[in-house]
């Protein structure tokens, strides 16, 4: 009789040792699937925070090259000379001087319909974001902004396109993504004064 008691203990043990690989063995395919979202999650957490400094650093980088371009300097300090439109040499618009540069500087911003050529604006009232507006009954659109005009002009300036700052590197490698980025008006970045 001892023989088959222990016969019947070894078959119920079996059983029990079976379950507890099936419990072990979906225990770890949770833990490598929570390994796998959790890295996942990262990834997406970590190129999120890579897009923000890559956006940040560009603004920076425009804000930079306006403060140069109504100052009238190069990227290092010096007075700024330049052929063509680096130094506004040969633009119509250029940052007023005197009181009196001013009125005629407005007037001839005035006749576009964005109030603005070349990085210049007129002071606008109302609302100044029109890079949330696309309905150009309702004011001031980003494609009216950006678009090259007939006259070869567009109402806003581009990264070094009046300091002669350069957005590439010697080997043709750009300096920030945002800033090179020039394939179509609505790409890139842009400055208005």
């Amino acid at each position: 009789m001892p023989k088959t008691m222990s016969r019947a203990m070894r078959t119920r043990q079996r059983g029990v040792a079976l379950f507890t690989v099936i419990v072990f063995v979906m225990l770890s395919m949770l833990l490598a699937m929570w390994a796998s979202r959790s890295s996942l999650f990262n990834e997406m957490v970590v190129g999120n925070d890579a897009d923000y400094q890559r956006a940040f650093e560009a603004a920076q980088a425009l804000l930079q090259d306006a403060e140069l371009d109504i100052r009238g300097e190069n990227p290092n300090g010096s007075m700024c000379t330049g052929s063509e439109n680096v130094c506004r040499t040969t633009t119509a618009e250029k940052i007023p001087l005197e009181a009196k540069e001013i009125g005629p500087l407005l007037g001839s911003l005035e006749s576009y319909a964005a109030q603005c050529r070349n990085g210049l604006c007129a002071k606008r009232l109302g609302s100044q974001d029109f890079w949330n507006n696309a309905d150009s009954a309702k004011g001031i659109t980003l494609t009216q902004m950006t678009q090259t005009r007939a006259d070869g002009t567009t109402a806003g300036a581009r990264y070094g396109q009046f300091t002669g700052a350069q957005w590439e590197t010697a080997s043709d490698k750009p300096v920030n993504p945002i800033l090179a980025d020039r394939t179509a008006s609505n790409k890139g970045g842009w400055y208005w004064i």
